[in-house]
C-alpha cells in the first residue's frame, strides 16, 4: 500500500495511522482537512477476516464503523435463526442503522457481519457527537447514507411484500452482482435459501428453472447471471 498525505507530518504518524489517512485521501476526499485529521487522530483501524460478527442485536454501541475495504452483509436474524437479508455495505459506506441506535447504545435487531476479509475504521461515539457539531460534510455524509440505507430497506420489504419467490430471488441475484461487481456468484443454494427465508429445494429448484429460461449458468462451485 503507498500511503501518503498531503496534509500530515507522516513522520510522527503511527502505522495505523498512516493507514487511516490513506483510506480517508482515497474513499472520502469530500471531508474538510479538519475533519479527517479527527478521524485520523481518534479512528481506530480495525482489520477483520471473513464471517466475523460486527454488531448483532443486543451489543452495546460503542463506535461508529466506516467501510474502507471488503463487503459486509446486513441482516435481520429471527429467534429460530431464519435471516432476513437487507443490503450489503462496501468500501466508502456506513451503517446508519448503527448510528441511529446511539441514543440507546444498543444495536437494534441487526445483525452485520463481513462476507470477506475487510478493514474498517472504527469511530468512537464521543468523537461522532463531535463531528456532527462541527463539519457540514460528516452530516451530508451521514444523511446520505441514511437515505440510501432507508431506499434499501423499502426495497426489501417492498420485494418480500409484492413479489412471488422466483421474482424476490431474480432481485436478490441482481443486487448481489451489484455488491461484488462479478456475474460470477459464489454463493451457496443453501446461503440464498438463508437470506430470502425460503429453502435449499426451493432455491435449487427455481435457479434451474432460471437457468431453462436462459438468465443464468450453474456451475459447480458458482453461479454465472446472464448479461443482458
Amino acid at each position: 500500500m503507498n500511503v501518503c498525505s498531503n496534509y500530515f507530518d507522516m513522520a510522527i504518524l503511527t502505522a495505523s495511522q498512516q493507514e487511516i489517512s490513506y483510506f480517508l485521501d482515497t474513499l472520502f476526499p469530500q471531508f474538510e482537512l479538519e475533519l479527517r485529521q479527527q478521524i485520523v487522530e481518534h479512528g481506530i483501524i480495525q482489520h477483520v477476516g471473513a464471517n466475523h460478527i460486527i454488531a448483532k442485536p443486543g451489543q452495546k454501541v460503542r463506535s461508529l464503523t466506516l467501510i474502507v475495504e471488503g463487503l459486509v452483509k446486513v441482516f435481520q436474524e429471527r429467534e429460530n435463526g431464519d435471516e432476513f437479508f437487507l443490503y450489503h455495505l462496501s468500501a466508502g459506506q456506513v451503517c446508519t442503522l448503527r448510528l441511529l441506535c446511539n441514543d440507546q447504545l444498543e444495536n437494534q435487531d441487526i445483525t452485520k457481519q463481513t462476507v470477506d476479509a475487510s478493514t474498517l475504521i472504527a469511530i468512537p461515539l464521543q468523537t461522532v457527537d463531535t463531528l456532527i457539531n462541527r463539519y457540514d460534510s460528516w452530516n451530508t455524509f451521514l444523511v446520505n447514507a441514511y437515505r440510501s440505507r432507508f431506499r434499501e430497506l423499502l426495497d426489501a420489504l417492498s420485494n418480500m411484500a409484492f413479489n412471488g419467490l422466483g421474482q424476490r430471488l431474480e432481485n436478490y441475484l441482481e443486487k448481489q452482482v451489484k455488491s461484488y461487481k462479478s456475474n460470477q456468484l459464489h454463493i451457496t443454494h443453501e446461503g440464498i435459501a438463508r437470506d430470502i427465508n425460503t429453502s435449499r429445494v426451493v432455491v435449487s429448484r427455481l435457479l434451474k428453472q432460471m437457468q431453462d429460461a436462459g438468465k443464468l449458468k450453474l456451475h459447480r462451485n458458482y453461479i454465472e447471471l446472464s448479461l443482458n
